[in-house]
């Protein structure tokens, strides 16, 4: 009899000790695995942003202008876009124009020489050419005025194209003083700007590393 009683009262208290104390530890089970969920969810939320902050979140759009510069569409620029030659050979016929051009009015010119630079590669062959030129010939000042106009634009390879154009030069009375013609090949790389003021300036990301040219002798 005596023994019945102990196992009962041994009995009671463990089943006493397993409802106080199994739910804590019951509990405690539950909070660890809801503490794992949430680093794991915290580790994908910070990954991700950090993956989205990388990516480039400018999109590039292309705007069609007519003659007289005036945009007269806007859409928004595909990869396939970028490559096409249409877009290449107005962005090289643009570097030939601003870099050939001389104006009298000096904010123009300087207006034109810093697009010319916008389509060059920093310290790069034609970056330093074109440096030097305006050392040797700069455009200001002069009683000349030089109107740059292009001929034809050839695809020579992928990443390399022929520019035929004709400037006229004006005196300063503006009668015509002569005619030239001049042939260049331009080799160039692609890379798709970044950042919101790349995109002002060189909406493809066209930047030209090598550009000889010579004149054309009749």
């Amino acid at each position: 009899m005596q023994n019945n009683q102990i196992d009962n009262v041994y009995l009671n208290t463990k089943n006493e000790w397993n409802e106080r104390y199994g739910s804590y530890i019951k509990q405690a089970h539950t909070w660890k695995i809801i503490s794992l969920i949430l680093l794991i969810i915290t580790f994908l939320a910070v990954g991700g942003f950090i993956y989205t902050s990388s990516q480039n979140r400018f999109i590039p759009y292309i705007v069609q202008v007519d003659k007289l510069g005036e945009p007269v569409s806007t859409f928004r620029a595909k990869a396939s876009m970028i490559s096409d030659p249409k877009i290449i050979k107005f962005a090289l016929s643009e570097f030939v124009v601003n870099y050939r051009t001389v104006y009298n009015d000096k904010d123009v010119q300087v207006q034109m020489i810093k697009k010319a630079y916008n389509y060059l590669s920093a310290n790069s062959p034609a970056y330093n050419m074109l440096t030097q030129y305006f050392v040797d010939n700069p455009p200001f000042h002069q009683k000349k005025r030089v109107v740059a106009k292009i001929i034809s634009i050839l695809q020579l390879s992928e990443n390399n194209y022929q520019i035929d154009w004709e400037e006229k030069s004006y005196n300063s009375k503006g009668e015509l003083n002569h005619t030239e013609n001049y042939k260049g090949i331009a080799k160039f790389a692609i890379v798709p700007p970044t950042t919101e003021e790349g995109i002002l300036k060189n909406p493809i990301g066209l930047y030209i590393t090598e550009f000889m040219f010579n004149q054309k002798i009749k």
